[in-house]
């Protein structure tokens, strides 16, 4: 795995920084983040009182039973919708304990879906799983209170978050 670059002056990482590929900055101090190759292995829910629902909110059907085929280890039970306002009047009902979101979708783009959840459901989860991974749209996620951001040709990533999730809200209920 190649190193990512971060600046010596960053005192934390966050799941917004990341350089593009390529890219070089002066001043910076190289660190080996296993983003992809080094994440543990997924493990089975492990039970307990919590149970992780997720929402899958994107407009192509194969991603979705893609995302869904990757979480299914760590998700209670997984909806899938095909646009915002669907996924939105959903999460009524549904209440998931964390919704996916892909940025670009018909009818309503993940950014104006992203703060419509977070004016009707302040204290929702949002993952964006988008392929666009570009530093300005991390860091506009990030500004309308994203809790995470996952390039789609990393979905390891994805799962590893919602097992740490779940790990952290059981031993919360323990």
């Amino acid at each position: 795995m190649a190193p990512v670059a971060i600046p010596a002056s960053d005192t934390q990482l966050s799941p917004y920084d990341r350089p593009l590929r390529g890219s070089t900055r002066e001043k910076c101090v190289s660190l080996v983040i296993p983003l992809v190759q080094e994440l543990p292995e997924s493990t089975p829910f492990a039970g307990g009182d919590f149970h992780m629902n997720v929402l899958i909110i994107d407009d192509h059907a194969p991603t979705r039973a893609l995302i869904s085929t990757w979480i299914r280890s760590v998700a209670t039970q997984i909806k899938e919708i095909s646009n915002g306002p669907d996924g939105i009047a959903l999460c009524a009902t549904f209440q998931p304990d964390i919704v996916t979101l892909d940025l670009r979708m018909r009818l309503m783009d993940g950014f104006e879906t992203l703060q419509a959840l977070r004016a009707a459901y302040p204290q929702q989860r949002v993952i964006i799983v988008t392929q666009a991974d570009l530093p300005e749209l991390r860091a506009k996620a990030a500004q309308l209170g994203a809790a995470f951001f996952v390039p789609k040709d990393d979905l390891r990533l994805l799962r590893w978050y919602l097992e740490r999730e779940t790990q952290l809200r059981t031993a919360r209920t323990a």
